[in-house]
């Protein structure tokens, strides 16, 4: 049997469309499911040790 691993990503400094919240810059994937989305400085805050921060306007 295969044990997978649940990995949490926060993606920052991005477009991300949704009703929800149309302003979002940012967003929580934890394993499969969309957690949260909201502004860069909320999530920052939001972010533990355990979560992978990508910055997807980095070069």
């Amino acid at each position: 049997m295969i044990q997978q691993t649940k990995t949490t990503a926060m993606y920052v400094n991005a477009s991300v469309y949704s009703p929800v919240d149309p302003f979002a810059t940012a967003i929580l994937v934890d394993g499969p499911t969309v957690a949260w989305l909201g502004s860069d400085g909320a999530a920052q805050a939001m972010a533990s040790e355990q979560t992978t921060v990508v910055d997807v306007q980095a070069q």
